[in-house]
């Protein structure tokens, strides 16, 4: 026995435990095994191994003879993977197998009647046998080495028997439950091209049918090897093998398709595919291949046809035709044929305004999601047009593109500048009339019936949450207070101030609670202090404009809870309200969450969160565009909450600028006790959706018409989203969709570059601006002080100065979200200026990359990211320095790093530095202020390698602006 235990004490147990039933399975020519029985085998060399209580047990090896007993943790039954089949003998016939385990050396565990949900060694006895089969799912591939089996009894006594093992295989597969591959063929489809790049090539791919495959775990890799070692790889590929695809049968499951470009004749070559599982598990098929034909093209694309409309126009502006309704814009054009009848109008500007006439209901027309009405009129002599239409944003530096459909079907475009617009003008506006109030009257029937009420100074004390159904301006004296108090027998509220009308402003006073409040969590988008119509209110949540608040002082309520961290309520939740202004006010508690824009944030402080409360962001918009985030001070204030970003943009923006922000004590920080929610980032932007990679099925002579051969995904591209050229002529630049014609045929603002090869077409964020803001994260090593994770074109950062952090800077050419996989391929940063930035004692300075991980698929041939450095520095400080020596700060230190290991293809990031410099003490590590893992730098590929950077020169300004000299390579 003191030899067994020690056996057993250097094995590594890993705790893989299950509970243990009953099982059938097929056991061969040696018969079937049922339910509480077993059949004995011919004895085959069983070996004896030690006397435990008056009996001695005998183990053999039968290793994987198609039973499946066994398998996932969740439950004992079969899961298709053949178990491993251990024989054991010389059982007490009197005595019953109450509990057991298997060990095998090393590592590894399963459990007779064990804890639920682990793995399970199911054992099969018939009653009084002095034989039992004992069965368990393999985990890794064996070789042979020792399985240890202990078995106690119902009288308390044990038995312990070692066997020899042998070999086994974690993904052999019962018959009836291996993978079966088929060949199809070439059947005019494409989805993959040659090379590890995703997306169409306009030749047609071949076809392999899969079934069989497992129906609970998603398939994360398949590769196809060919003739010659040529291989084809769905998933990430680090091999860089070509590309191939994986559709799932929606209405089958088990079933899918791998599609991939045959680079020969596959006729009578044999394929092997092979299939991996999230779980680890995997499976492998043989079949042989037919005919094929690399250079077999897809039947060419059409385009539509689109005639030209030569127009002039006549920017009229708002000038009160209401036409559709207050605030329309009106538009003269001229130029159009007066012979022909229209049936449907398209007027788009090329940013998020799409806007739609139909003569009757019955027209075909594709229309865009969430477009506008479109008010036309024909003038007498015909040749003239008459449009209205309710702005989405100022249009003065807008070209406007109308396409006409006339009653025979066919179209034609033409193109005309925009003019000045202010959508703060739409909807109804308050009324004229007034009316003063005075703490204790009703400010709800005051506001009901008037369109301005002016409020003497004093505190408003509130039962009830604040209600204004129509368009109203509240505008308080100094001192003037709204305190809510909610009763105990009051529902919980959705909002303590409810707007249900845009034209209404809030100004010149303060809102506090005086107690906790109980809130609705459920509504949509959750409860806010000022709140737009929401979920509850059931009523229609119709669209806002011109939402106002200005100089209001805002406190959230105290946490509902006695201890622990809960999230703050929301300050406003401006849902449905499309543009407006927040200024000049006080800040203290939950989010800021808008929607679209334009929106004026400026001139605000904010002060942190109650105490046990964080909130995500101090501002969140969602779709913005034309957003001006200026002047705001962040100052959290002591005791206090959390609060872990600053700004958040989300999806997709337009000409937003964020500049001259203060910003201090939010983001992670080194000494916090709140848990991380995965928020480092202080300054965010997240666009992570692909409609399409790929060739091109057309392209106009002209390069303004493109239609793509298919969408892989639910998302359809609209006006104002871009379309990049990743290969070939133009190669990183990148073009915004004036108007889409049909679901897979788009107009172009400008024309392709010639010889454009391979595009992207994806929503993001264009022309941002981020300039002048400071961020203070000294103390917050998990911290980042931007992150703007691509689609990104044109965006300029700028003048920014970034003190601390982990990381001042993450830009990145993103992994996709969608379409198919995660990582399938990356969205674009195409255009990016980074100028006259300081990072200061930060550890990882900022990152430039094409961003990648163990789940990203491999690429090469492409250029996803394009950006050009002039006059930043790198600041370290003395004390920072030390402050590493002395051995607090982890990893190692770089000003600026390119890319992100591993790299296939360097030419993927274009980057360029020009006047960059490092101003640091002489006790710096040279060699390290730029790190290139993988990118072309100033024209050259680099892989693993790192440059220095000059110093300021003496008459540089503190951002180190030079005389334009290349700041690298330089060794």
């Amino acid at each position: 026995m003191a030899r067994v235990a020690r056996m057993l004490q250097g094995a590594a147990f890993l705790s893989l435990v299950g509970m243990a039933a009953p099982g059938t399975a097929d056991d061969g020519p040696a018969g079937t095994l049922t339910q509480g029985q077993v059949i004995r085998l011919p004895s085959r060399g069983r070996v004896p191994i030690r006397r435990v209580g008056e009996f001695r047990l005998q183990g053999r090896w039968h290793g994987q003879d198609r039973h499946d007993l066994t398998g996932d943790p969740a439950k004992v039954g079969p899961n298709g993977v053949q178990d491993i089949h251990l024989e054991v003998g010389g059982l007490p016939p009197d005595h019953e197998v109450v509990r057991g385990r298997v060990n095998p050396y090393g590592d590894g565990e399963w459990q007779v009647n064990g804890v639920k949900n682990q793995f399970a060694a199911v054992l099969v006895r018939r009653p009084g046998s002095t034989t039992a089969d004992l069965y368990v799912e393999p985990y890794r591939v064996e070789t042979g080495r020792v399985f240890d089996v202990r078995l106690e009894f119902d009288d308390g006594s044990i038995g312990i028997v070692p066997i020899k093992g042998g070999k086994a295989n974690p993904n052999l597969h019962m018959p009836d439950a291996a993978l079966i591959a088929r060949w199809v063929g070439q059947e005019k489809v494409d989805h993959a091209g040659p090379g590890p790049a995703v997306g169409p090539d306009g030749l047609q791919d071949a076809r392999i049918n899969l079934s069989r495959l497992d129906k609970k775990d998603k398939v994360r890799t398949a590769v196809i090897e060919g003739p010659a070692g040529v291989r084809w790889a769905f998933g990430s590929n680090p091999e860089g093998y070509h590309n191939a695809e994986f559709v799932a049968d929606a209405k089958n499951p088990g079933e899918a398709s791998l599609f991939f470009q045959p680079d020969r004749d596959l006729s009578g070559h044999k394929l092997e595919v092979t299939v991996t599982y999230e779980g680890g598990k995997g499976d492998t098929a043989a079949l042989t291949a037919g005919k094929t034909d690399p250079k077999l093209a897809m039947p060419k694309g059409s385009l539509p046809r689109l005639g030209v409309l030569s127009l002039q126009s006549s920017w009229l502006g708002q000038d009160g035709s209401a036409e559709l309704g207050p605030g329309d814009v009106h538009v003269t054009v001229t130029g159009v044929p007066a012979t022909r009848a229209i049936a449907a109008a398209v007027l788009s500007d090329g940013v998020r305004g799409t806007w739609v006439f139909r003569a009757t209901d019955r027209v075909a027309l594709d229309i865009e999601p969430d477009s506008w009405p479109l008010g036309l009129k024909r003038s007498a002599s015909r040749t003239a047009l008459d449009l209205f239409f309710p702005p989405s944003r100022d249009e003065s530096k807008s070209t406007m593109t109308l396409r006409l459909v006339f009653q025979d079907g066919e179209m034609a475009v033409g193109r005309f500048s925009g003019g000045p617009s202010d959508p703060l003008l739409r909807g109804p506006r308050p009324e004229a009339t007034e009316a003063v109030a005075r703490p204790g009257d009703d400010l709800g029937a005051l506001a009901a019936r008037a369109g301005t009420v002016r409020l003497g100074a004093g505190v408003y004390s509130l039962s009830q949450p604040l209600i204004l159904p129509r368009p109203v301006t509240l505008v308080g004296e100094p001192g003037t207070v709204l305190q809510f108090t909610q009763a105990a027998s009051e529902p919980p509220w959705t909002a303590a101030i409810k707007l249900h009308a845009g034209a209404t402003t809030l100004r010149g006073f303060a809102v506090r609670f005086a107690g906790r409040v109980r809130w609705k969590t459920d509504v949509n988008w959750g409860p806010a202090v000022i709140g737009t119509t929401d979920s509850a209110d059931h009523m229609p949540d119709l669209a806002k404009a011109a939402l106002v608040f200005e100089n209001l002082d805002l406190q959230g309520p105290p946490s509902s809870k006695a201890s622990g961290w809960e999230e703050a309520v929301k300050l406003m939740r401006l849902k449905d309200a499309t543009c407006g202004r927040v200024t000049g006010c006080t800040l203290h508690g939950g989010v800021i969450e808008a929607f679209e824009g334009p929106w004026t944030i400026e001139n605000n402080t904010y002060t942190g969160t109650p105490p046990g409360t964080f909130a995500p962001a101090v501002f969140t918009i969602h779709d913005p565009h034309d957003v001006v985030a200026r002047n705001n001070v962040v100052r959290v204030a002591e005791p206090g909450g959390k609060t872990w970003r600053f700004l958040a943009f989300t999806n997709h923006g337009y000409a937003d600028r964020v500049e001259k922000n203060t910003i201090a004590g939010v983001g992670p920080r080194d000494d916090d006790t709140i848990p991380s929610m995965n928020a480092p980032e202080i300054i965010l932007t997240e666009s992570y959706r692909l409609c399409f990679e790929g060739r091109p099925s057309a392209v106009s002579p002209d390069g303004r018409l493109v239609r793509i051969p298919r969408l892989p995904g639910e998302a359809t591209p609209r006006a104002g989203e871009v379309v990049s050229v990743l290969s070939g002529g133009g190669a990183g630049q990148y073009r915004r969709i004036a108007q889409r014609i049909e679901p897979t045929a788009y107009l172009l603002e400008e024309p392709l570059p010639r010889g454009a090869d391979v595009l992207s077409i994806s929503p993001g964020f264009v022309g941002e601006v981020f300039d002048g803001n400071t961020i203070d994260a000294r103390g917050g090593t998990a911290a980042a002080g931007f992150v703007l994770a691509g689609n990104h074109f044109g965006t300029r950062v700028s003048n920014n100065r970034v003190t601390g952090a982990g990381e001042a800077f993450r830009i990145e050419a993103a992994q996709t979200e969608s379409p198919n996989i995660w990582g399938w391929s990356h969205v674009p940063y195409l255009g990016g200026r980074f100028d006259g930035n300081t990072i200061e004692d930060s550890e990882k300075g900022a990152l430039f990359a094409v961003q990648r991980n163990v789940y990203t698929k491999s690429t090469r041939g492409r250029v996803y990211m394009t950006i050009a450095l002039r006059g930043n520095t790198i600041r370290w400080s003395e004390a920072f320095l030390l402050r590493r020596e002395s051995g607090k700060a982890k990893g190692p230190l770089a000003g600026f790093v390119v890319g992100v290991a591993p790299v296939l293809d360097p030419g993927e990031l274009l980057f360029e530095t020009v006047d960059d410099h490092l101003d640091a003490p002489a006790r710096a590590p040279r060699g390290t202020a730029i790190v290139v893992n993988g990118g072309q730098v100033n024209g050259r590929p680099y892989l693993k390698t790192s440059f220095s950077l000059p110093p300021p020169p003496p008459t540089a300004s503190t951002t180190g602006m030079g005389g334009g000299r290349e700041t690298a390579p330089r060794r």
